[in-house]
């Protein structure tokens, strides 16, 4: 029974929920320079491409 208290108080704490949010936010921003890179390789491969094709 404590192992059970002790796993729900891990999972549920307000402490856990800030590091998730954290997590996610790292993540959303993470993203964003991901997209950022790909929208900038996509205008270097265009300049790069030859005209004729």
């Amino acid at each position: 029974m404590k192992t059970v208290l002790h796993l729900s108080r891990a999972v549920f704490s307000k402490n856990t929920d800030q590091q998730f949010a954290n997590s996610l936010t790292h993540i959303k921003e993470a993203d964003q320079v991901a997209e950022a890179i790909n929208k900038r390789l996509n205008e270097m491969q265009k300049k790069l491409k030859p005209k004729n094709c």
